[in-house]
């Protein structure tokens, strides 16, 4: 199994999302602005143990947005790392009741209309990710 600790923006995370069936997840963006949340992004593939395979595929299946205290809980667990960005496409851009933002830098106040056109910034509970990876996953799982 994967090793606790403090996720790194690169660390490869696995989440199980059913019976001997993980999804792996690269921890794309740590937050600074808002503590202890991590951006994701799942890669399209499902593996049958919490380890790093040789190869990752590029691109991923879907992003997301959790907490950091599912990692550090040993819920979720570091089966790698992988510091390289090529192939990584991770939407940083979304927008809250009072501004848009880039990563954690405040680009300027919201305005009418782009709640609806934006990604709206939602962070999800363990449970909430891992329905959110099921439902992404669909017969996969």
């Amino acid at each position: 199994m994967g090793v606790r600790h403090s996720p790194k923006q690169g660390d490869i995370i696995s989440i199980k999302i059913g019976a001997g069936k993980f999804v792996l997840a690269k921890v794309a963006f740590v937050s600074e602005h808002h503590k202890g949340v991590l951006f994701f992004g799942a890669y399209d593939i499902v593996v049958k143990a919490a380890e790093m395979p040789e190869t990752l595929p590029s691109g991923f299946r879907c992003q997301f947005r959790s907490f950091d205290k599912y990692i550090k809980s040993g819920r979720w667990t570091v089966a790698g790392h992988d510091p390289s960005t090529k192939g990584d496409k991770i939407a940083s851009r979304y927008v809250t009741a009072s501004g848009l933002f880039e990563g954690d830098k405040r680009l300027r106040n919201r305005r009418p209309g782009e709640l609806e056109t934006i990604d709206t910034f939602v962070v999800h509970s363990d449970v909430s990710a891992e329905k959110l990876l099921r439902a992404a996953f669909g017969k996969s799982v």
